[in-house]
């Protein structure tokens, strides 16, 4: 567990001010550029100093400005991956993975294998591709054994592919070796791949903390992040599939919704899918409607409803295993067809909006745990 107990950091005009704490095995910390995302991610490692608070890791503290107690970095066991991988140019990608490790060769093995690096290892950076330089990065941080692993916005100069390749990595060695993750990105739906559990940082200080479907529902969150770009992301299983059809069904047994896609070519039986779809693209009516090219119609229940002054977000429980979806609709159409919770109605989902965003082997069941902080949490 990793505690921020009214850290205080000034430079300039600019104050970070932070009271949060984190015991989510994986937590996304998303905000405006200029917010402190960064510069709350080198407080925790060490790199910043703060001047007022105090910084715990697993009951070990960090930093006391009170009692001027600080820890530097390299005696932190903080794992950090940088927005730009950090390698020595004049060593090998084995060299820079072995640089301050902790670890043995039999984790070495187990890692390099993962992240499917073992063909690099003889290679200096300069002849790596940008994704494989973040790999080697991501390796050395975890063979650094940290009790935390920090990574600020690793996948920003990343294409759409190494990123749906990386991240289902973070989350398997996340798991594997029981290490907290703290992913800091302003892309959100980056963040939603890997958790729901969110820190929203303003203006230096942390505005919301908790599950993002919660926070924008309680309120507050919406007139922070005007611009803000929702996505739903969904993890399921894939428990059948009918290339034929160009149907899969998605869920966990007892609570799963049959869905056609575009692509079903990349769907397994037995594997994990994580799909994308954008508020915007998600329908709502009060009844099916057979003369309609749209075929996923799927009949749901209004959860939540909150919204703007120009539209409203409408939560909605689909059948996907307890998952919920965010519809954005216009405030005439919610008025229109009464939109409000406990409402039964039916989604509308083109095939084409449904964005394969990575497959991989199924997610064990997890205890759930949580992200405190010192408002909305």
């Amino acid at each position: 567990m990793l505690d921020l107990s009214h850290v205080v950091f000034r430079r300039n005009d600019f104050t970070l001010s932070a009271d949060c704490r984190f015991t989510e095995r994986i937590t996304g910390i998303f905000g405006h550029s200029g917010a402190g995302k960064t510069t709350m991610l080198h407080l925790i490692a060490g790199l910043l100093r703060p001047s007022g608070g105090k910084i715990v890791l697993n009951g070990r503290v960090l930093a006391d400005a009170e009692k001027g107690l600080f820890v530097p970095p390299h005696l932190r066991r903080v794992g950090v991956v940088f927005q730009e991988p950090r390698l020595f140019p004049h060593l090998s990608a084995h060299a820079n993975i072995l640089y301050g490790s902790r670890s043995t060769g039999a984790n070495f093995d187990e890692i390099v294998s993962l992240l499917k690096i073992d063909y690099l290892l003889g290679e200096k950076p300069s002849c790596l591709s940008g994704g494989e330089r973040q790999r080697v990065s991501l390796a050395r941080a975890l063979l650094s054994l940290p009790e935390i692993l920090l990574m600020d916005e690793p996948m920003s100069f990343l294409d759409f592919q190494l990123v749906s390749d990386i991240i289902p990595l973070l989350e398997t060695f996340s798991r594997r070796f029981d290490i907290p993750v703290i992913f800091i990105s302003h892309h959100l739906n980056q963040i939603l791949q890997l958790t729901r559990r969110i820190v929203l940082l303003e203006k230096g200080c942390v505005a919301a903390s908790g599950d993002l479907p919660d926070l924008i529902f309680s309120g507050g969150v919406l007139d922070l992040l005007p611009g803000l770009e929702l996505s739903n992301v969904l993890k399921l299983s894939v428990l059948e599939c009918n290339s034929h059809a160009g149907q899969a069904v998605l869920g966990k047994p007892g609570r799963s919704v049959p869905v056609l896609f575009s692509h079903l070519d990349r769907l397994v039986k037995g594997q994990s899918v994580t799909i994308e779809v954008r508020p915007e693209d998600i329908a709502l009516g009060t009844a099916t409607v057979e003369s309609l090219s749209i075929r996923n119609q799927l009949k749901c229940c209004i959860t939540r409803v909150t919204g703007s002054r120009t539209y409203s977000f409408v939560e909605i429980d689909a059948g996907f295993a307890g998952l919920t979806l965010i519809a954005k609709v216009s405030l005439p159409a919610r008025e229109k067809l009464g939109l409000s919770p406990g409402r039964e109605c039916v989604c509308f989902i083109k095939q084409s909006e449904i964005r394969i965003l990575g497959t991989g082997e199924p997610e064990p069941p997890e205890k759930h745990q949580g992200c405190e902080g010192s408002e909305n949490a």
